[in-house]
Formats: structure tokens, sequence, C-alpha cells
């Protein structure tokens, strides 16, 4: 059974191994990135975002987009009472 097995990979099973091993890190890789960026998201402090958000929207600078972002999450802040 073993030697079926090796004879098998020598004769070409190491392409299907290696995709398969590349695929699982690619996976390895994205399931470490969602937990990296959990716990930044976890770090934000609301009442420190809510004035840097006022500091937006009162910038000439800066996009009617960006603009409309912060002014609606600091819509939302004040009215879900976090």
């Amino acid at each position: 059974m073993l030697t079926t097995s090796m004879i098998m990979v020598i004769e070409g099973a190491y392409v299907t191994i290696s995709i398969a091993i590349i695929i699982m890190g690619i996976l390895y890789v994205c399931m470490k990135g969602q937990k990296i960026e959990r716990s930044r998201r976890r770090r934000i402090n609301a009442d420190k975002l809510v004035p840097m958000l006022s500091t937006v929207i009162n910038d000439e600078n800066m996009d009617n987009v960006e603009k409309d972002i912060a002014i609606n999450h600091v819509r939302g802040h004040r009215t879900s009472g976090r």
C-alpha cells in the first residue's frame, strides 16, 4: 500500500499535493490576517474615534464622500449610545 502511494507521487501526484499545500498556505495566511484585523478593531476606542472624525468633517481638504462617511459614523455613535 505504501509503495503504491509512493509510486503515484513519483508518477505525478506531486502536482496535486503541491497545489493542495499552496492552497493551505493561502488559507493559513488569510486566517492569520483576519485574526490580526479583529484584534486591531477591538483596540479602537470610540471615544477617541469620534473627535478624530469630527476633525475630518471640518477639514476643507477632504472630499465630500469622506466627510459623509465620517458624519454617518458620528451620527451612528450618538444614536446608538455607545
